[in-house]
């Protein structure tokens, strides 16, 4: 349950603005198989099925206020939801040569969702597939692909928001399933690698390089009015494309083990632009993302301590006009330490601080303070402690 500050006469009032109250539960179970066939098959199945519940209110609930079109058509929020998921998937491995270092990986997928507000077209079954491709160049070199579609339904979370500064979009009814276009996010992905495994600077490493690339229909991204004490929602975008390269590398010398890694994306809407201004980025999905992480194992191989550095570059957080013109977040580098600690063979204990220099606090936005609408962490101190039967 949520009260937010009082909402200017000048701007209209949608569901949620003022407060809102979610109640969920949810519940499922998963069933996996897999079964040799022959020496060149392994064929494996999975199966889940979830069941969840909300129940929800708030402000202006029973009345879309200052929205004509929906009054017009008898439209409210329910207050009590239910939604149903069924996720199968089929794949076999197939092992292409006698040496096995040729494996092909066929897999096919089926998804269906069943929620009241959804239309019968969207309750229908959603298929989907794909393949991957390995191919191992002796003991150091491997080359890996795949090629796929994919199917996604929005979650209680995306629909409704959090129940505080995510609200429910009234406007989703122009871009999904009211409007013909059909609920679920859907596109296709590809990748391809090569990662290489051997001796450098007197480590045990290995090196992995990815290019890859998704296009996308109904693409969900998440709304954020650069105001103070604005409230957000998920929008989705009809159509929207993003591509990268992913390099990591892992060294390891004994006790002290090092892990880097940098991934470049470009994202860009690429629709009828009539909801975004075409070329525009994504909203918080920064261009650079660099990190660097140290561990060091003490003599007794009880205690392990690390540092970490973690860098993104600017992040968009309006996604409707093009690179240059859009409100960003300026770029944040972070230091991390921590320690983890055996204190016997199941049961471990880890400390840490994240943002050791609370550099998050002092984000911006072209050059003034970033006042959001969630605060931002900043320097966060954490302690777990993990028992394993």
């Amino acid at each position: 349950y949520y009260l937010r500050h009082s909402i200017p006469p000048y701007m209209n009032k949608a569901p949620g603005d003022l407060w809102s109250s979610y109640h969920s539960r949810k519940w499922g179970g998963n069933l996996n198989a897999a079964m040799k066939m022959g020496g060149s098959h392994l064929v494996e199945f999975n199966a889940d099925f979830s069941h969840e519940t909300m129940d929800a209110t708030g402000s202006d609930w029973d009345s879309w206020n200052n929205t004509a079109y929906a009054v017009s058509q008898g439209r409210i929020y329910l207050h009590d939801y239910g939604i149903d998921e069924f996720h199968l998937s089929l794949q076999d491995t197939m092992l292409l040569t006698r040496a096995g270092d040729l494996k092909l990986t066929p897999v096919l997928r089926a998804d269906k969702v069943d929620m009241e507000t959804m239309s019968e077209s969207d309750r229908q079954w959603q298929y989907s597939g794909g393949v991957g491709l390995r191919k191992d160049f002796g003991e150091k070199w491997t080359v890996k692909t795949t090629w796929g579609t994919y199917n996604r339904h929005p979650n209680f979370y995306e629909i409704f928001g959090d129940g505080a500064t995510i609200r429910p979009n009234t406007g989703l009814m122009n871009a999904w399933d009211l409007a013909g276009n059909g609920t679920w996010e859907s596109g296709t992905q590809f990748d391809f690698g090569v990662d290489w495994k051997g001796k450098m600077a007197g480590a045990d490493t290995g090196v992995t390089l990815t290019w890859f690339q998704r296009d996308s229909r109904n693409q969900l991204v998440l709304s954020v009015p650069p105001m103070q004490g604005a409230t957000a929602s998920y929008l989705a975008l009809d159509a929207t494309k993003a591509h990268g390269v992913e390099l990591s590398a892992n060294l390891n010398w004994q006790r002290v083990n090092l892990n880097l890694s940098g991934t470049w994306t470009k994202t860009e809407y690429t629709g009828s632009g009539i909801v975004a201004e075409r070329g525009a980025s994504l909203p918080y999905l920064p261009e650079w993302v660099l990190s660097a992480r140290l561990d060091y194992t003490l003599p007794g191989d009880r205690l392990n301590i690390f540092t970490e550095y973690y860098y993104t570059s600017k992040q968009y957080i309006d996604y409707s006009t093009a690179d240059g013109r859009g409100w960003a977040l300026s770029p944040l580098g972070t230091i991390n330490l921590g320690l983890n600690y055996k204190l016997g063979k199941e049961t471990k204990l880890s400390l840490g601080v994240n943002d050791v220099f609370n550099k998050g606090y002092a984000q911006t936005v072209r050059g003034g303070r970033f006042y959001p609408f969630y605060p931002l962490p900043g320097r966060v101190y954490y302690t777990t402690l993990e028992y394993r039967l």
